[in-house]
């Protein structure tokens, strides 16, 4: 029988962090139509062994191992080819699966949603585990036929890895899932494209996960979460039959807030920053000036955009001076 559920674990280097949340998984799967599978990104630490050692009590694990690093998206994208249930669930190796989850997952599948968002909270302490308070108020199942209310009542969350179930069948239909490689948010692009289908889509107010916020990031954090974020609102989702000026808004917020917040915070925790491509995110913070002012000020600015930022500068203080003269 066709498992109802696929909780499809992407891994590297942390194993660890991998053996707990497997084994939480083991604990909270007991007895349901749940297959668990580990795609491991050619780890070079012990990840083979600690899956191996717990396969021989949970024979029911499938583990995979990459034979080469594919990077983020090609080890979410293996994910996605190697689950057979009806509903795929991509699972950080690093985030806590909190108990209950589970079976909530498996009753917003009954609804057959095109796609599901999953409640999370953050950690205030890891031993013991302490959680923060979730992101929405636990109200259980909230269903959305609209897919631009869903979307904006998840915001930026569309491309947080564990929160994200899909329709396993949708995902297969996705032509050259390819051509998202390297925006390190593949995943996201998926979502919207099975969006393109008219049906439910599910936000579960359950708390199911405590995220793991990641200390050091070893990636460019301004072509992520700049150029490769707004393309996913302004072109993907758009071609995806989203409406443009409801995700121009929704980028416009995301860039003010969460993604700024990603800049100034990981710019002192990641060691590659200087190899950040700077030059690739103004054309995109051109349509928000008042974002480009905000950005200017943590992110060296161009030549040519300086020149665009004082006259939009000079601009928003003449018009200041006028509405006090009046």
């Amino acid at each position: 029988m066709r498992p109802k559920l696929t909780i499809a674990i992407p891994t590297y280097n942390r194993s660890e962090k991998l053996r707990r949340t497997l084994m939480l998984v083991i604990q909270y799967s007991q007895n349901r139509n749940i297959e668990i599978l580990v795609s491991d990104n050619a780890s070079t630490d012990h990840t083979k062994e600690v899956v191996e050692a717990i396969q021989k009590e949970h024979t029911k694990i499938q583990y995979f191992r990459n034979e080469e690093n594919l990077g983020f998206d090609g080890n979410f994208l293996n994910c996605f080819e190697r689950a057979t249930g009806e509903y795929v669930w991509l699972l950080s190796d690093d985030d806590y699966l909190l108990p209950g989850a589970i079976d909530s997952v498996l009753e917003g599948c009954k609804c057959s949603p095109i796609c599901m968002h999953l409640n999370s909270s953050g950690i205030k302490n890891e031993n013991p585990l302490i959680v923060g308070n979730a992101r929405f108020k636990e109200c259980g199942l909230i269903e959305y036929v609209d897919k631009n209310e869903f979307l904006e009542k998840i915001g930026i969350y569309c491309t947080f890895v564990s929160s994200l179930v899909f329709n396993l069948d949708y995902v297969r239909n996705v032509d050259h899932k390819e051509k998202y490689y390297e925006t390190n948010i593949l995943q996201s692009h998926i979502l919207l494209e099975i969006m393109k289908n008219d049906g439910v889509y599910i936000v579960n107010t359950f708390n199911c996960l405590a995220a793991q916020g990641n200390d050091v990031v070893h990636y460019d954090v301004l072509k992520t979460w700049v150029k490769n974020y707004s393309e996913l609102l302004l072109t993907t989702a758009v071609n995806c039959g989203f409406d443009n000026h409801r995700m121009s808004e929704l980028l416009r917020v995301g860039l003010s807030t969460t993604v700024y917040g990603f800049v100034i915070r990981f710019r002192q925790t990641c060691t590659d920053e200087e190899k950040w491509d700077r030059d690739c995110i103004w054309p995109y913070l051109e349509k928000y000036p008042e974002l480009i002012i905000r950005y200017r000020k943590v992110i060296n600015c161009p030549k040519s955009q300086l020149r665009r930022i004082e006259r939009w500068e000079n601009m928003r203080r003449r018009l200041r001076i006028g509405n006090g003269s009046r």
